[in-house]
């Protein structure tokens, strides 16, 4: 049977992108760890995120406990965080994911932040922070977010590798 070359051009093009999903890590289900304490934030969130064509699977906790043992078990692909829980902040999350040395983008999202609260996240290492009222906002910081962090990883890979090669350069001649 001869496939009309058309058609064999469509079929090859879908085998190609079909391949291209399966390996191409922005087109898995992302893997959400959401610390919030409030339900109804909870489903804004999410309903911005699926407005924003984000595909993922979500753990929300509310307790420094529950963060803890997600970071182990569900192993996330970002972290959204609220700021102010009743037993527990964006603050000290951040600071126990630096301290485990966990390299994941870190975006807090909250009802209100002054300029000089933002600026010291940032600066603290969040990747970037959204406030609750312009949830629009998040599917493209999600996004950024992780092009961002893929990038470091690959430049970090790139610095070790060449590191390396120029430690074998140098042993070849001494």
């Amino acid at each position: 049977m001869t496939i009309p070359k058309d058609e064999g051009k469509i079929a090859e093009q879908e085998q190609q992108q079909g391949a291209m999903k399966k390996v191409d890590p922005v087109n898995k289900k992302m893997k959400i760890l959401h610390l919030e304490d409030l339900s109804s934030d909870v489903e804004l969130i999410g309903n911005a995120l699926k407005r924003g064509g984000i595909d993922f699977e979500r753990i929300v906790v509310e307790t420094k406990e529950q963060f803890l043992n997600a970071l182990e078990s569900f192993v996330p692909d970002i972290i959204l965080a609220d700021h102010a829980l009743p037993s527990f902040d964006s603050h000290e999350a951040l600071s126990i994911v630096l301290t485990k040395g966990i390299d994941i983008p870190f975006l807090l999202i909250t009802g209100a932040m002054s300029d000089e609260f933002a600026a010291d996240i940032i600066k603290r290492g969040a990747d970037d922070y959204i406030l609750k009222d312009r949830l629009n906002r998040l599917p493209a910081a999600v996004q950024s977010s992780l092009e961002k962090f893929r990038i470091r990883k690959v430049q970090k890979k790139i610095r070790e590798e060449l590191l390396i090669s120029e430690a074998q350069f140098r042993g070849a001649f001494e």
